[in-house]
């Protein structure tokens, strides 16, 4: 699987049978099988994208991230129809799950954070002893909101005291477009997984579309984290940052003990949740560990 970056102004996206084409100025077609894309990034506004290539991403239940003209991220096409013939089902149970499981779950999944914080806070020379004594304290729902408090922690071992995540700091930026991709990637394996993306764990406010998505990418912001340290105090250009990012999913972490792709983890992660809704029981399967392995995006 890969991620397809469309990153030449001019460029046309369009379909040759199962196959994405790219045509770009002055350079030979590329063609992509489209079973073997990840997502699509749609890496500046000057990019004509046919209907007919937009409908065949939205079936295979492939996102497409939109950039504005400063390569920010602003937005995707997430294919929330695939699967419809699961939908509705598991969307009812998924809805009814009682609080006291969403609330479970939840401190399941900070501590899981708060873990692959303190390995990114190590390797950063921080404290990391303080985030593993916050993590034996979450209680269900984390009414005392220990992840807040870990923030506080986290964030300044990592990057300073004067670093803050709403700023221009080129690393909050570059925080921001590695998100925004995993994020799709999370969106992508909810609706594979024939869950409800509005229909949330914690996160639930109305105008959120995809609340769980937001829920469950939480104990794998570190692997962008991680990504945004080893660049070192000197954000690279936005050409090859974005292209770091944009093959996050590539990136390696633990999950039951075997070292696999962010992609695969995420996709086992809500595979787990889709059976607990199922069957009223049983543990989220979430990274154990983060785990180093090269990766490339494929770029166009």
């Amino acid at each position: 699987m890969r991620t397809l970056d469309i990153a030449t102004p001019g460029s046309r996206v369009g379909l040759d049978g199962s196959r994405l084409t790219v045509d770009r100025p002055e350079k030979p077609r590329v063609g992509v099988a489209i079973e073997d894309i990840d997502l699509v990034v749609l890496e500046v506004p000057a990019v004509a994208v046919t209907g007919a290539a937009l409908a065949a991403l939205a079936k295979a239940g492939i996102p497409a991230m939109v950039c504005d003209a400063g390569h920010r991220p602003v937005g995707w096409l997430q294919p929330v129809g695939a699967r419809e013939h699961v939908i509705a089902a598991r969307a009812h149970r998924q809805a009814a799950l009682p609080a006291r499981t969403r609330g479970r779950l939840w401190a399941d999944i900070v501590r899981a954070k708060l873990g692959r914080q303190a390995e990114v806070l190590a390797e950063a020379g921080g404290h990391a002893a303080r985030l593993h004594q916050l993590v034996r304290t979450v209680k269900p729902a984390d009414p005392s909101n220990v992840e807040a408090t870990a923030a506080r922690i986290y964030w300044p071992g990592l990057f300073g005291a004067d670093f803050r995540r709403r700023s221009e700091d080129p690393r909050a930026g570059a925080l921001d477009y590695g998100y925004a991709v995993l994020r799709a990637i999370v969106c992508r394996a909810v609706v594979a997984a024939g869950l409800h993306p509005g229909v949330g764990l914690h996160h639930a406010r109305a105008a959120n579309p995809f609340a769980l998505a937001d829920d469950l990418i939480e104990p794998f912001r570190p692997v962008v984290d991680r990504i945004v340290l080893r660049f070192g105090p000197r954000i690279p250009g936005t050409a090859e940052m974005k292209q770091r990012m944009a093959a996050v999913g590539e990136e390696a972490c633990r999950s039951g003990g075997e070292s696999v792709r962010c992609r695969s983890a995420v996709q086992t992660a809500v595979d787990s949740l889709a059976r607990i809704i199922d069957d009223g029981r049983g543990r989220l399967a979430l990274p154990d560990a983060l785990d180093d392995r090269p990766s490339e995006p494929h770029h166009a």
